[in-house]
């Protein structure tokens, strides 16, 4: 009984009724092909994603290889799609440029892929970094340095650029006492 979808590598499969001393069950073409339209029909991923995925459920390169050049012949699979909705999904997250350019070579993509670049050229950084952090502790910031260190060690986190934490204190600071 041969799975085609378990989570176990090919190697590590046992069909029903079988004993170790039995060959290692082989994956088909057709199974691959399955294998890699189900984890496309689930999110988009990377070509490097689906090599890795595919080695681990047990597929040859060669198998890989041909359903990976059959996927893009098809417009399944894309890695500038891919980019863009990553970039897209990060920056809705209140992510940096920074932490963007490392999920995109976690995934095996370019750090400076012009999804990046094109998503990114009109976003004012500061002004963001003044909205994130208005929306995270509110509209009274605190001149006090342990607050201060609390909100630059939130920046930290959220990977913005280094300048944005204290250029966006120091211009929320300046703004409230103006206002009054």
């Amino acid at each position: 009984m041969s799975r085609a979808f378990s989570k176990k590598p090919a190697s590590k499969r046992v069909g029903f009724g079988a004993s170790d001393n039995d060959e290692p069950i082989v994956i088909t073409a057709q199974q691959v092909w399955n294998k890699a339209l189900s984890l496309q029909g689930r999110r988009e991923h990377s070509r490097t994603e689906l090599i890795q995925k595919l080695s681990q459920f047990g597929a040859s390169q060669e198998q890989i290889e041909d359903v990976l050049s059959r996927l893009v012949e098809y417009s399944l699979q894309s890695d500038d799609r891919f980019a863009e909705s990553l970039v897209r999904s990060q920056l809705l997250r209140g992510r940096g440029q920074r932490s963007i350019k490392h999920v995109l070579q976690q995934r095996g993509l370019d750090a400076e892929h012009p999804a990046l670049i094109e998503q990114t050229a009109d976003i004012d950084w500061e002004q963001r970094a003044l909205e994130l952090l208005l929306r995270r502790f509110g509209t009274e910031l605190s001149r006090d340095m342990n607050d201060k260190a609390r909100y630059i060690r939130f920046f930290a986190v959220s990977w913005l650029f280094d300048g944005a934490s204290t250029y966006s204190y120091e211009a929320s600071v300046k703004r409230k006492s103006t206002d009054r």
